[in-house]
């Protein structure tokens, strides 16, 4: 998990699972680390999120994957850290996966 690493070798950043998930599995891997599984995600209607969590990734930049189950989505992502200490996951119609980016 995200506490592995050796402190002063990290960069934190958080990743935030918003709309479109309906009782969905989702796995995210950060540099090859499994950070996040879970089951029966959904997004909360009143709030446009599902989850979030905090993530230290090894290196500047974060290579990040999302597997969305069903519908088998995929998606993937290089995050600089420095730069972009935010990511989102969003599913957007019926066969969209968006993961964006912000300060």
């Amino acid at each position: 998990m995200a506490g592995d690493l050796p402190e002063g070798k990290s960069h934190e950043f958080r990743i935030d699972l918003c709309t479109g998930f309906r009782g969905h599995t989702i796995v995210i891997f950060v540099d090859a680390r499994e950070v996040y599984r879970r089951s029966g995600v959904t997004t909360d209607s009143a709030t446009s999120r599902a989850d979030a969590i905090e993530v230290l990734a090894s290196a500047p930049t974060a290579h990040i994957e999302v597997s969305v189950i069903p519908g088998d989505f995929f998606g993937s992502i290089a995050c600089d850290t420095a730069a972009h200490r935010h990511v989102v996951i969003s599913l957007v119609g019926e066969a969209t996966l968006n993961l964006e980016t912000f300060a």
